[in-house]
């Protein structure tokens, strides 16, 4: 008797080991899995360093381009982006009827484009185009093509920047990228397919293009002097376009940048003074403040700067103003809901771009501009 309950004594006070069958299987799951968690949030992120296009936002070397016969000073360049291409370039998007569009005004996702929206619009051949500007905040750069042409459409919302190009440049047609470079707080672009050997992509002959200047900046191009052909393009309420343009077609936005889209216009830049980048020749101070919008007029030889308030304050209360510059007459349509701006002219003969800038960006690329006022 005394052996036995000594015996169930020890047994109770004995500790049970704990083996796969009787549990422990749980824990070598839980530990599985916690691994694979770590491994799922570390290994992208090592992988995004390890093949993360060239840049380190702090030397311009560092991003890879072919700088040879720079045609500004190099302590003029400076890095806007930590890497090329962080800004994802758009390239053959596809598009939508308005229709399609419409229906992409999915409440859960966010209305894509609504009448008051500005669009940058394109007619070529006949054929028309709408970019959201909004979508243009993310993208920076469109790669596409529009009755057989491949244009490129730009905008560079630190300068305020619209070109649009004929992508077609000595013999070959150009895919632009975003270099995480600007000169005097304006893009500068890169030709992406400049350095592709056998389909793999390598670094370091790439020249640069001023987006402003529509030239080539550096490298191979710049030695040559290519120059892009800018193509006529207009800034407007998306409903005006639409009602002037029944058959255009609307580039569709990145389904996997919907997020980025959301928020994306540069709300509290505009509303300071502040530049992001340094600017030589800064505009006068006792001319218009420095983010005021512009619109820079090219007819012919002829070239006038208008800012966007001089042209309302001239327009009155009809919203249309005329002007002449040479023997060019201008008709200026404004919308002030929208703070957009419509050139147009009756001479069939003569060739007339308005660009699309802030007054800081545009002096600083063309001080001898004469400015309305």
């Amino acid at each position: 008797m005394t052996v036995q309950l000594q015996s169930s004594i020890v047994d109770r006070k004995s500790p049970r080991l704990l083996t796969f069958a009787s549990g422990g299987w749980v824990l070598v799951l839980t530990a599985a899995l916690s691994l694979a968690l770590i491994a799922m949030a570390i290994v992208p992120a090592i992988m995004q360093s390890v093949n993360r296009p060239p840049g380190d936002g702090v030397n311009i070397h560092s991003y890879g381009f072919d700088l040879s016969g720079l045609a500004v000073p190099e302590s003029e360049i400076r890095p806007a982006l930590k890497h090329r291409d962080m800004a994802p370039t758009l390239t053959n998007p596809t598009a939508s009827t308005p229709d399609q569009t419409q229906r992409l005004n999915d409440p859960k996702r966010g209305k894509y484009l609504v009448s008051s929206d500005p669009v940058i619009g394109v007619e070529l051949n006949g054929q028309a185009r709408a970019y959201p500007i909004h979508v243009m905040y993310v993208n920076e750069i469109i790669n596409d093509t529009l009755a057989g042409i491949p244009i490129a459409v730009t905008h560079h919302w630190p300068s305020g920047s619209t070109m649009v190009f004929d992508r077609r440049v000595a013999n070959r047609t150009i895919e632009f990228g975003v270099s995480g470079l600007v000169y005097n707080s304006n893009l500068l672009m890169y030709d992406r397919k400049a350095a592709s050997r056998d389909g793999a992509r390598v670094h370091g002959d790439e020249s640069l293009w001023s987006q402003m200047l529509a030239r080539a900046f550096s490298g191979q191009a710049a030695d040559s002097s290519l120059q892009l052909k800018t193509l006529a393009y207009e800034i407007y309420r998306w409903d005006d376009w639409l009602a002037r343009h029944p058959n255009t077609t609307i580039i569709n936005r990145d389904v996997k940048l919907i997020e980025w889209y959301k928020g994306a216009a540069p709300t509290s830049y505009l509303k300071s003074d502040d530049l992001l980048f340094p600017v030589n020749p800064l505009p006068p101070a006792s001319g218009p403040p420095a983010k005021t919008p512009v619109i820079a007029v090219i007819a012919g030889s002829h070239r006038c700067v208008y800012t966007l308030p001089f042209l309302m304050k001239s327009a009155g209360e009809s919203g249309l103003w005329t002007d002449t510059l040479g023997d060019i007459t201008l008709r200026f349509t404004m919308n002030r809901q929208s703070q957009t701006v419509r050139v147009e002219t009756d001479s069939p003969t003569q060739e007339v771009r308005a660009f699309h800038a802030y007054w800081f960006a545009w002096h600083a690329m063309h001080p001898g501009d004469q400015l309305a006022q």
